[in-house]
């Protein structure tokens, strides 16, 4: 398949060659009112990354005055506050440009001074969005994220929308961070001097983004193919554990909203429908806690399918057991025959299973209380940000956090007695595998299933194995299996993006050695297309010509070594060892043919 044949593409594959733009401002690259056009024009107007300076001002005297669109965010100041920007003594409050998002690199023509703050508007016309040719998708990046509302965190995030990989959209910022140290130089310069310059360093950006593009493509696809395999593990350790009615409804939640990203009447998967809890409804959770605790005589645990009677009971049995093998123990006297030894052996068996039973629903039991005690901190801490204010209202909410981690750690103490208990339990008896999904608990393992603090890092997040044992969206509270039904959503959409990432990589690696092609056949028709010219300009050029084709041929050959593992027919991960670079040239910087 060519690049130009896209259109037979399946809708299956059709996003891969999406076109990922990300537009920002830069502010330190400002220039003070020195010089004119007339007297410092620039050499290359608009040849290369900054639009034309006619054409642009004509359009900045059309439109510069239009006001700006104010954004329903939570203090966005950047675009709210654009039109107070100071601008006195300024040429250009800064730059905005617009990137490719997919590669980090700037486009042509996609560079313009700003004229007043962080004003959208006032960008380069050519790159204005035709929203009737073209199916279009707004995110925000993943580092600006956290900082958003809700709505946009759930319904505008790059980790939970399909056919985007791991794209996070920071691409400009990647960019401010090289060319800031110019703004102390350019902001004193005339306006063609501070362009051709500002173009020079853009383009030095590029280039090195393109000479580096084999050895970033490479660990890329490495990551990438460790992360899916890793990410799948864990979706399947939870899609294992729901009932298969939730996993039918849930996923086909998620294929509906997915199909009409634009339609507001289809509710969003990632989204928690339930109103949160309240500071009266925990008070509510933590007295049915305690309540439960002292119906049980705080040491008995509950299993879901055995009452507090019968649990009781078999707890009366196992004391009556425990005595009468001690009776027939201290019984047998001196001569104590084979008969008489297996069958106290049997008795001992049976009640190292009992207890093992009675300490194994107790482990389950508890874990099941330290998640009911995460959810409950977790929505407090959410209510307490949100509506808590004042010192009287804040303490008051502080209290029931410490109501609720005290819980949270008799919880913790009473597992680790049960494990130890098991543990030694199967030593005696000789078990192997007789966990059933129960593990050592750390402190790193006792983490919320919705984090109240998101933060960046969102599409790599993994649930500790508390949250991943088979029943837990099927313990009778609404709202914790609303928890658990969000979070089946995005563990299936972290592991989905990174199988995309494998899938955009090999395309990428695919387009990059296509358009390198054709570059080489390019600079071969560059150096035979000017005959008008004397000698030595002819012979100039068609070494120029030659020298770039044969650069661009040595890009080929190294990247084909680098990626040859992934552009073949199979590429498995299990031939691929992602930690052994040993065999691999380091080829980030190609050597330059001799001339």
């Amino acid at each position: 398949m060519t690049l130009d044949d896209w259109t037979l593409s399946s809708k299956a594959r059709r996003w891969l060659y999406t076109s990922f733009f990300a537009i920002d401002a830069n502010f330190w690259l400002k220039r003070w009112i020195v010089s004119k056009d007339t007297v410092d024009p620039s050499l290359s107007s608009g040849w290369s990354y900054f639009v034309d300076e006619t054409a642009y001002w004509l359009y900045l005297n059309n439109h510069g005055m239009e006001t700006q669109e104010k954004s329903s965010c939570a203090s966005h100041n950047a675009v709210n506050m654009a039109e107070s920007k100071p601008s006195k003594g300024l040429a250009a409050t800064g730059l905005g440009t617009i990137d490719c998002a997919c590669h980090n690199m700037k486009l042509p023509n996609g560079v313009g001074d700003l004229q007043k703050g962080e004003r959208m508007v006032t960008l380069p016309e050519d790159y204005h969005l035709d929203h009737t040719s073209k199916d279009i998708c707004f995110f925000v990046p993943k580092f600006h994220l956290p900082v958003h509302i809700t709505k946009c965190q759930t319904s505008l995030s790059f980790n939970w929308s399909h056919w985007v990989g791991r794209t996070d959209g920071e691409a400009p910022e990647h960019g401010w961070s090289n060319i800031n140290p110019v703004a102390s130089s350019t902001k004193e310069m005339g306006p063609g001097s501070r362009w051709d310059t500002l173009d020079d360093h853009l383009g030095d950006w590029n280039w090195k983004k393109v000479v580096n593009l084999g050895a970033s493509l490479l660990c890329k696809m490495k990551e990438a193919m460790r992360e899916k395999a890793g990410f799948q593990v864990a979706f399947e350790e939870l899609n294992t554990a729901i009932t298969e009615q939730h996993h039918t409804t849930w996923e086909a939640e998620v294929e509906q909203w997915e199909a009409n990203p634009t339609d507001m009447s289809i509710p969003n998967p990632f989204e928690v429908k339930s109103v949160a809890i309240t500071q009266a409804g925990a008070h509510l959770r933590l007295a049915e806690l305690e309540g439960w605790e002292l119906e049980s005589s705080a040491d008995v645990s509950l299993h879901p399918e055995v009452s507090a009677a019968v649990l009781i009971g078999l707890g009366l049995d196992l004391e009556d057991d425990q005595r009468w093998v001690a009776r027939f123990a201290n019984g047998l006297g001196n001569h104590v025959t084979d008969t008489q030894r297996g069958k106290l052996q049997c008795q001992r068996n049976v009640l190292h299973h009992k207890i093992e039973s009675w300490r194994t629903a107790q482990a389950h039991d508890t874990l099941q209380e330290l998640r009911q005690c995460l959810h409950i901190r977790s929505s407090l801490l959410t209510y307490k940000k949100v509506w808590v204010r004042g010192q009287g209202a804040n303490m008051r909410a502080q209290n029931d956090l410490e109501r609720v981690l005290g819980q949270q750690a008799a919880c913790t103490a009473r597992y680790h007695a049960a494990w130890d208990a098991l543990n030694t339990l199967a030593q005696q008896l000789g078990k192997v595998g007789w966990q059933g999904g129960l593990q050592s608990l750390h402190p790193d393992d006792i983490q919320p299933l919705i984090d109240p603090d998101i933060m960046p890092g969102q599409g790599r997040r993994k649930l500790t194995w508390i949250w991943t044992m088979t029943g837990v969206d099927s313990n009778g509270d609404s709202t914790d299996d609303e928890g658990v039904r969000v979070e089946w959503c995005k563990a299936q959409a972290r592991a989905m993006r990174w199988a995309e990432e494998v899938e955009l990589l090999h395309e990428e690696m695919r387009h990059v050695l296509k358009f390198f092609e054709w570059q080489v056949n390019w600079w071969v028709e560059q150096g035979h297309q000017h005959t008008e010219m004397d000698i030595e300009c002819l012979e100039g050029i068609h070494a120029y010509a030659t020298k770039q084709a044969s650069i661009h041929r040595v890009f080929i050959d190294h990247f084909q070594i680098l990626w040859s593992p992934f552009l073949s027919s199979d590429r498995a991960l299990s031939n691929i060892d992602s930690d052994d670079d040993a065999d691999l040239p380091d080829l980030s910087v190609p050597p330059l043919p001799k001339m």
